[in-house]
């Protein structure tokens, strides 16, 4: 592992601590006015400055990483865990099941991802709930493709055909042989897809569309800061540079996880 990929752990696994034990690591409440202090530069008692209602943006920025990590790591586990499940059904099912099931999925992929994450957050709100909801229908479709186009390669081994000819039903096949041979491609697939989820929370939210104050993530801090980007930029620093440099390591490491995984 290179220099620039431990440094990208070392970062990673600093920012999710910090997200961890937020509720510790904060100076002051994050979301507490203190309108006698509003719209002051970075100090040695605030690093980052305050806001428009004086609430400490160093503090929010912490607060933030737990909804932005929160939705971009949780969200991605659900999605992959609906798209394997629904990928493997359709490779193991008859013609017409696996028909159908494509069908399903063929109709989700030809929605652009941020274009249905949109819909789910206008159906289902702007609250945590909804942009979660969001990122999981917006992504799974991509590891379902994949995961059914590995589940046909692999039941047509000879290993898995005797396992079947055996007794050993589908699903059993599917857990104790399938899913063992393209564990590699999946954790491929879902690193790649976290800085892809947490970049749709926070692109929703600075937009307007994802979630709304009170909560503070990323892109909402960053929505607040580019309002206000001529008369005070150090409100946009904070939250842009954690959320660069976020995705930047995890693109990093992205890179040495598909090294690894396919080079002997």
């Amino acid at each position: 592992m290179t220099r620039v990929r431990q440094a990208a752990a070392v970062y990673l696994v600093s920012v999710s601590l910090v997200a961890l034990f937020a509720p510790w690591l904060m100076p002051f409440d994050p979301n507490a006015p203190d309108i006698a202090n509003r719209l002051q530069g970075p100090s040695f008692v605030h690093v980052l400055g305050t806001d428009s209602l004086g609430r400490d943006l160093f503090s929010r920025v912490i607060d933030g990483a737990r909804l932005t990590l929160g939705i971009g790591v949780f969200g991605t586990l659900c999605s992959v865990l609906l798209g394997s499940i629904t990928g493997a059904w359709a490779g193991i099912s008859g013609p017409r099941t696996e028909r159908f099931i494509l069908g399903i999925i063929d109709f989700f992929y030809i929605f652009p991802s941020l274009l249905l994450a949109i819909l789910m957050v206008l159906v289902f709100g702007q609250g945590v709930l909804g942009v979660w909801i969001a990122v999981i229908v917006s992504s799974w479709v991509g590891h379902a493709r994949l995961v059914w186009s590995l589940t046909r390669k692999t039941a047509a081994l000879d290993f898995v055909q005797s396992a079947y000819s055996l007794g050993q039903v589908r699903w059993q096949v599917v857990r104790m042989h399938i899913f063992p041979q393209m564990w590699g491609a999946i954790w491929i697939s879902a690193w790649a897809q976290v800085p892809q989820n947490i970049l749709t929370e926070s692109f929703m939210s600075f937009i307007g569309l994802g979630l709304q104050s009170p909560f503070a993530s990323w892109g909402t801090l960053a929505n607040d800061g580019f309002k206000a980007l001529q008369s005070f930029p150090y409100l946009i620093l904070g939250p842009g540079i954690v959320l660069f440099l976020t995705l930047l390591s995890l693109q990093a490491l992205k890179r040495e996880n598909s090294r690894s995984t396919y080079c002997p």
